[in-house]
């Protein structure tokens, strides 16, 4: 008897000491997990509304609202856009480089996009970067000039790494918003003759958007209504 005590006292000490450095192993993993897991689970969708509140304010220069960029507004028609477009980016252009560029930015093209024949959202096309370190330090510039007027980003995600997007599908890295405008830096895994990545910056008014949200849920209600009553 007297040789069990001590075996049974040297048991529950073993016990003992597993239990704590078990928790101590479940403190440490759920501290892993938790340096794992992003501040924000929100994925701002590309073009789209996202719930971030603006910071810029729009009293001290009321018309950036209105400007998608210097010179170029939103809500004008499609002809008058077509007008325009190449006087309006030979602005941009500089003998030195090809192209287009807003500071060190280069972009080859402007994609202009309607609601009810009023300008909405304008894209800025950036150039196809083979090597992915040259589309990261480009992240830094745009993500620069924007933050030099606009503040720092509402929104800010890591860009994904190379090929770790879908082909030629893209995300919002970075947002900016000026009372209903909103400025987006969108990086794109773009694959056709070969792989590279690129950048756009998609600038729209988030109440036009909304107008055109609400048309295309009216119609679809018509749409799904028709002919019911031939029944």
């Amino acid at each position: 008897m007297n040789k069990i005590y001590p075996l049974i006292i040297s048991l529950l000490i073993i016990g003992f000491y597993s239990c704590q450095n078990a928790s101590k192993d479940s403190a440490h993993n759920t501290t892993e997990d938790a340096k794992e897991t992003p501040a924000s689970s929100t994925v701002v969708k590309v073009g789209e509304i996202s719930d971030f509140v603006g910071k810029y304010d729009v009293t001290k220069d009321p018309q950036t609202e209105n400007e998608i960029l210097k010179g170029l507004n939103f809500g004008i028609s499609d002809m008058q856009y077509k007008k325009i477009e190449k006087k309006y980016l030979s602005q941009f252009e500089d003998d030195e480089v090809y192209g287009y560029h807003i500071g060190d930015f280069g972009f080859y093209n402007l994609t202009p996009y309607f609601v009810n024949n009023k300008l909405y959202r304008i894209d800025i096309n950036g150039f196809n970067k083979l090597n992915y370190n040259e589309i990261l330090d480009e992240i830094r510039v745009v993500k620069e000039i924007f933050s030099q007027k606009y503040g720092s980003p509402i929104y800010e995600i890591n860009p994904p790494k190379d090929q770790e997007l879908p082909s030629n599908e893209g995300i919002c890295i970075s947002e900016w918003k000026a009372g209903n405008k909103v400025i987006q830096l969108c990086f794109f895994d773009f694959s056709k003759a070969v792989h590279s990545n690129l950048l756009k910056v998609v600038i729209f008014r988030s109440d036009m958007l909304e107008e055109k949200e609400n048309q295309e849920i009216q119609k679809k209600k018509e749409y799904s209504n028709a002919n019911k009553d031939m029944i």
